[in-house]
């Protein structure tokens, strides 16, 4: 779960669309607003940055990838500038050093969340969005152990995560070596993995029930976009517009499943056998409970809360998972060799007889590094989530006071060229030393991003998209259909960097 800038285009287009109806009193307001907004920068210790307009501020100039924006714009105003986009003021950091200082060494002074739609949509419930208070640190940590304990033994996460492998390689071998798109097949798995986890229970794919679930996520995510152009003029959100009341209705109708599904855990809930998170949850709720009547509304700790946190990790834990194994495989086209030397490793060290396990990672230094340079150069998350001060705070000799919103370009410390050698350059072997081991403690790799606000699922995303790369790898060679245009790591723009073309031949090896 994640938030990048809003790209340019959407936003002009709202206004453009709204200056022609009935609400142009309404929106010549907000602009006045804006602009207020806009000349009340001066005179404090921000950083510097672009002018832009008067109004929409730089968004005219943010392009469909505000990412690569950053970057240039770095080269210029420094690693740490300020960008005013429409009402509000973003504090955009680049490179690992700016990044590690905000959000690893100064990380509570960052640990906030702005107040922007996602907030009004799920209520500041949950733990994505939630603001830095005793409630987040409480459930963060909760989760955590959860999934901790989850993780614990083959017997846990990782079983799941394989049987969903297993699934995958079916539906690969049913298509004979013929082209395939593996787009749906790769979120189907994934989005297993998270019911698995919250509701204990594996769906068919053609479960009413689940496929429901993933067509209100896909409207979730196609609608989230534009809904968002109130982040940067709030009276938007106030507009009877079309994208306002998808994500609103779609994340409501995702709360009402998951609400039946804790309706049946307590129907049939063992206290001494949990099953699965919303089954730990409720343990602990009745407990919190028991102990005192008023902490566990205090803390959070109730069902409705429950609700929230299961959806942020399933928006969190299935987009982003799926881009990225998405990108393995496109990758692993675009450079059949590195795919050979991947294979020859796995065949060394697995060999065909059983399927790759978390215990084999130590001993596939390159097949791990493989997977690092997939992260690094296809970077899945381009921006981390906005943060916001908790307090006034120094960053490269200026005072970003409470309440900034910041964000980090984590594509500018990934492709630093004082950093990585060639960063353009799809290369493995720079993860690896000069005996071919694992380097481990890249200060500039944080595809996950850092601190308190980095991603929640991280261990189990590093479990999904070790067990599919080297079990799809193992079974198949992935080639390029015929009479494809060849792939590139340009990739579609949006929240989550997600590659444009996933048509691919897996032909069985045997």
């Amino acid at each position: 779960m994640r938030m990048a800038v809003l790209h340019s285009s959407v936003i002009l287009r709202c206004l453009a669309r709204l200056l022609q109806g009935s609400f142009v009193s309404l929106v010549l307001v907000a602009l006045a607003w804006a602009l207020l907004q806009y000349n009340s920068r001066g005179m404090k210790r921000l950083p510097h940055g672009p002018t832009g307009l008067p109004l929409l501020g730089y968004i005219p100039f943010l392009g469909r990838k505000p990412y690569l924006t950053f970057t240039r714009l770095a080269r210029r105003y420094g690693s740490v500038f300020s960008v005013q986009l429409g009402a509000k003021l973003l504090v955009v950091l680049n490179g690992r050093k700016a990044i590690r200082e905000a959000f690893v060494t100064k990380s509570r002074a960052f640990s906030g969340r702005p107040r922007w739609v996602l907030n009004r949509v799920n209520q500041g419930k949950g733990i994505a969005n939630q603001q830095a208070n005793p409630t987040w640190r409480e459930h963060r940590r909760f989760v955590l152990s959860v999934m901790r304990s989850i993780g614990e033994g083959r017997t846990q996460m990782e079983n799941k995560v394989a049987e969903e492998v297993s699934h995958l390689i079916a539906e690969f071998s049913s298509h004979h070596g013929k082209a395939m798109d593996m787009t749906y097949p790769v979120q189907l798995a994934f989005s297993n993995v998270i019911c698995s986890v919250c509701f204990g229970q594996r769906y068919q794919p053609n479960d009413p029930d689940f496929k429901r679930l993933l067509h209100m996520a896909d409207v979730f995510f196609s609608h989230l976009t534009s809904a968002s152009a109130a982040n940067f003029i709030p009276l938007l959100w106030y507009l009877p517009l079309p994208g306002h009341r998808a994500v609103q209705e779609t994340y409501a109708g995702i709360l009402d499943f998951v609400s039946a599904r804790v309706e049946e855990h307590k129907a049939n809930l063992d206290p001494d056998s949990p099953r699965d998170l919303i089954d730990i949850y409720l343990i602990e709720i009745a407990k919190r409970r028991a102990e005192s009547p008023d902490l566990p509304t205090e803390n959070g700790f109730t069902e409705d809360y429950v609700q929230h946190v299961v959806a942020d990790l399933f928006f969190g834990g299935t987009e982003t998972v799926n881009a990225g194994v998405l990108w393995g495989f496109v990758c692993m086209v675009m450079y059949p060799d590195i795919q050979t030397r991947v294979q020859e490793e796995l065949d060394e060290v697995v060999g065909q007889n059983r399927a790759p396990t978390m215990a084999d990672r130590a001993h596939l230094p390159y097949t791990q590094a493989t997977l690092q340079e997939i992260n690094r150069r296809c970077n899945v998350i381009p921006c981390a989530i906005p943060h916001v001060t908790t307090e006034d705070v120094e960053m490269n000799g200026f005072i970003l006071p409470k309440g900034t919103t910041v964000t980090a370009n984590l594509y500018s410390a990934h492709m630093d060229p004082v950093y990585w050698r060639e960063p353009e350059r799809f290369d493995p072997t720079r993860f690896l030393d000069e005996t071919g081991t694992l380097i481990k403690g890249n200060d500039s790799y944080m595809p996950f991003s850092l601190g308190p606000r980095a991603c929640l699922g991280e261990q189990l995303a590093k479990c999904e998209m070790f067990l599919t790369f080297t079990g799809i790898l193992q079974k198949f060679r992935l080639e390029l259909p015929e009479g494809g245009a060849p792939p590139t790591l340009d990739g579609l723009p949006g929240i989550t960097h997600a590659p444009r073309a996933t048509k691919i031949r897996p032909v069985p090896r045997d």
